[in-house]
């Protein structure tokens, strides 16, 4: 994994939780439930390096789709950082 990308996931990362910050959403919460707000994103590749991460993805998922002004700050945070839109 190139450094150069390690950094600039990092720097995407830091945006995304400035954004998030005082929410009660965490990264990982706001990652799964931004796939239930987009009906052009049909699934989403989880991992669990934990038992309680199992918990917290189901409860990302029963909380649902992300509030659509949160989820429009977050799409402005990473403008210019994909090529797909919904």
């Amino acid at each position: 994994f190139p450094l150069d990308l390690f950094h600039r996931d990092e720097q995407r990362a830091a945006r995304l939780r400035n954004v998030l910050d005082g929410s009660g959403i965490t990264l990982r919460e706001a990652a799964l439930r931004f796939v239930l707000s987009h009906s052009g994103v049909s699934s989403a590749i989880v991992g669990f390096g934990a038992p309680q991460h199992i918990d917290d993805a189901v409860a990302a998922c029963e909380a649902g789709p992300l509030d659509p002004e949160l989820l429009s700050r977050l799409l402005h945070a990473t403008s210019g950082d994909f090529c797909a839109s919904d």
